[in-house]
């Protein structure tokens, strides 16, 4: 489904009905999933999408009790997502240092990480997690039909952009001036959020902030692999899935690794630091236009995707 508010429908019903759409379908997937690491992937991206809405209306609609049923299902997925999304991590540790991380080391660490994972799934298969989680969405979804959103006009959503990369901002200011996993993993969802709610105009902005949501995507998926590494790193630390002196090994490999996505972060955050106002300014100059004849370039590039 495409993640955008349609022009040709009043903000605020078009707001309830994508809010909607993402809770109905992050709920289907985990009623009908046969796999609860493909699952609670899948609906927590549906729930940071409903999530991103909510801030777009913030000031219109009674929206913290829905949000935070919304983060309390996101938490309790994030359990069992994590625990797959990092073992892809190994594979990217393979060649970048050879002498303290062997093939066999990493061989061992995959399948210590598959195992753990298949084991907090299936305590969450147990625990009855899904419909628990399920419940709190159909209550988040149901909620929204009481919210009053006539006052949402273009200048709400322009101000919740605004606002969302003013946090994003000061997040990546504190994440460079205090480098921790948790101030880099705040930067993480603050960008996201930001994200999010660029890829909601596209409709009423045209193509004339396609720059913005690019650059925006790619700093998203660096301190999103990012934020796998360091929960790799933490379950190394905590857990004893390997020997002390080879947990040692892998550790330093790893802080190795994550230094350079962090300065790959910082790379790419380094066109996105334009002020509130200016964000404001522009979005408020673009709204409505039609969009803008593709170049060809992008027409190419679409053609060959």
């Amino acid at each position: 489904m495409a993640y955008r508010l349609k022009r040709t429908r009043p903000l605020g019903e078009e707001v309830r009905r994508r809010y909607r759409q993402q809770l109905s379908a992050a709920i289907n997937g985990l009623a009908a999933a046969k796999h609860s690491d493909t699952a609670a992937h899948t609906s927590r991206k549906h729930i940071k999408k409903a999530r991103a809405l909510l801030d777009a209306v913030a000031g219109e609609a009674p929206v913290a009790e829905a949000r935070w049923e919304l983060t309390i299902a996101n938490r309790a997925l994030g359990v069992v997502s994590d625990a797959y999304r990092v073992i892809p991590v190994v594979a990217d540790l393979r060649g970048v240092d050879r002498e303290r991380a062997p093939g066999a080391s990493l061989d061992r660490l995959r399948a210590a990480l598959i195992a753990r994972a298949a084991a907090i799934e299936q305590h969450a298969s147990a625990a009855d997690g899904h419909r628990k989680v399920i419940r709190l969405l159909v209550s988040a979804r149901s909620r929204a039909e009481s919210w009053d959103l006539g006052g949402v006009t273009p200048s709400t959503i322009i101000d919740a952009i605004a606002n969302a990369h003013r946090r994003a901002k000061r997040s990546r200011r504190h994440a460079i001036d205090r480098p921790a996993s948790a101030s880099y993993h705040r930067w993480r969802k603050r960008t996201k959020a930001e994200w999010y709610l660029f890829r909601l105009v596209a409709d009423h902005t045209g193509r004339r902030v396609v720059h913005d949501q690019n650059r925006l995507a790619a700093l998203d998926a660096c301190l999103g692999h990012l934020h796998d590494v360091d929960v790799l790193a933490a379950i190394i630390a905590r857990e004893r899935l390997l020997d002390r002196e080879e947990s040692a090994r892998l550790l330093a490999v790893l802080r190795q690794y994550a230094h350079e996505q962090r300065r790959r972060a910082r790379v790419l955050s380094v066109t996105l630091d334009d002020p509130r106002r200016e964000v404001k300014r522009r979005m408020a100059a673009v709204w409505g236009m039609p969009a803008a004849r593709p170049s060809s370039v992008e027409s190419s590039c679409r053609h060959a995707a």
